[in-house]
């Protein structure tokens, strides 16, 4: 049986359609990365199968509890984790032991669980010097492993990321991709990712394409020919948002030379 499952899901947001006629089936242990651009519909997603939010039309389980179950909710989110772009909405320790301690301390653990709970998953994330710092203070991609091990520290199955990458450099963007990939790999983690980039997606397991609210591609990355951005297209990009007049047609580390050459940037 599929871990999260949507059958034929629809959203609406003050009567715009978000999301139309969504069918998706995620295996447990499965690294699943969702790509589109922005107003694709990829965060509404991700809030549907943590019922944040819940379908216009259609139905979406976790782990066999439907979404809409009202009783089932906790079970849902504690199930699947979501980590939202911004860390700092979902902080609200005083400590990063704190943190992770305060879903822990509601569920009634007795506190030497607790301690060795949150000792485990700081170990596992990379963030065992910063146990007592003010999370606050932590870098955007710290704040973003504190959320991952939060998660963790819940015995979560899945982790659900809404685009949680895209603020962060790359150095930091890799740390904790890589991170979810052992976490996947050697714990049998379920990761699902919302993304802009493609390079995302190279190593999933299962790449769903949305445009529009609707899914127009899905299967493995070669199936749905998934093509990283180069280094090159990437610059160019950069420097176009920047208004200088480089060419659509600029894909290579030669070709960017030359243009730049051009204007006597090189």
């Amino acid at each position: 049986m599929a871990l999260i499952e949507a059958r034929g899901v629809s959203y609406s947001y003050n009567g715009k359609q978000a999301l139309s006629g969504i069918d998706l089936s995620i295996g447990s242990g499965q690294f699943v990365v969702v790509l589109g651009p922005n107003g694709s519909g990829k965060s509404t997603l991700a809030r549907l199968l943590n019922a944040i939010i819940l379908p216009t039309q259609g139905e979406v389980s976790v782990d066999g509890h439907l979404t809409s179950d009202k009783a089932s909710v906790f079970d849902i989110r504690k199930t699947a984790g979501l980590v939202l772009q911004n860390p700092d909405n979902q902080i609200i320790g005083d400590t990063v032991e704190d943190d992770i301690a305060f879903a822990l301390e509601n569920m009634g653990l007795h506190p030497s669980w607790i301690d060795s709970i949150i000792t485990d998953v700081l170990e596992q994330t990379g963030l065992t010097a910063q146990r007592f710092s003010n999370p606050r203070e932590l870098s955007g991609g710290q704040k973003e492993l504190l959320c991952i091990a939060g998660i963790l520290a819940m015995k979560g199955r899945c982790i659900i990321l809404d685009e949680a990458l895209s603020m962060l450099d790359r150095e930091n963007r890799n740390l904790i991709v890589d991170l979810l990939h052992r976490l996947n790999r050697e714990n049998g983690l379920t990761v699902v990712m919302t993304s802009q980039d493609t390079e995302d997606a190279l190593d999933a397991d299962l790449v769903v394409v949305l445009d529009d609210g609707k899914v127009v591609a899905s299967g493995k990355p070669e199936d749905v020919r998934i093509v990283p951005e180069s280094f090159a297209s990437s610059v160019a990009s950069m420097l176009r948002e920047r208004n200088v007049a480089v060419s659509e047609e600029v894909v290579s580390e030669d070709g960017l030379l030359k243009a730049l050459s051009k204007k006597g940037a090189v």
